[in-house]
């Protein structure tokens, strides 16, 4: 790797440190204004993306251990957010979705999330917008295919405690 590798690569890892402080503040945020804890709203983002879900396929989504999500799960559905019903074909799995309320409050989330975003693109010039928008889904596959494939490390994060 050359010096000018080293230099962009080292950058680059400072800007991803300060990014992913400012989404874990606007998830926070989200959190705060809606009555959820910071684990739940990725879950119920989640599950409102992908209908009828389980807690399997939850896991296989985020790099955290079974049990936490378990219990994220079991407490969104105490608060009335999510429902669980039997899978028809397999009376022994379980199926998650969004209850009516939980709709509800996903829309919000997605909503103020939404409102963000536009205020952060607004501080980018219009040509350049399209160009970083495809930049960041680029890079968000290749983090999402990479932890997937167990590279970089993840493999760590699934470790149950």
């Amino acid at each position: 790797m050359t010096r000018k590798q080293e230099r962009l690569l080292g950058t680059l890892h400072e800007k991803l440190r300060l990014t992913a402080d400012e989404l874990a503040w606007l998830v926070k945020s989200d959190s705060q204004c809606c009555g959820v804890t910071t684990p739940q709203v990725p879950v119920l983002l989640f599950i409102k993306r992908n209908t009828s879900v389980s807690l399997s396929d939850i896991s296989k989504a985020f790099p955290a251990d079974t049990s936490s999500l378990s219990r994220t799960v079991d407490n969104l559905v105490k608060q009335g957010y999510i429902t669980r019903s039997e899978k028809n074909e397999d009376r022994r799995s379980i199926s998650l979705s969004l209850s009516e309320e939980g709709e509800k409050l996903a829309a919000q989330i997605e909503k103020n999330s939404l409102a963000f975003l536009m205020g952060v693109f607004a501080g980018i010039p219009e040509k350049d917008r399209e160009t970083v928008a495809d930049s960041l889904i680029i890079f968000a596959d290749a983090l999402k295919s990479c932890r997937e494939s167990g590279c970089c490390g993840f493999d760590f994060f699934r470790k149950e405690k």
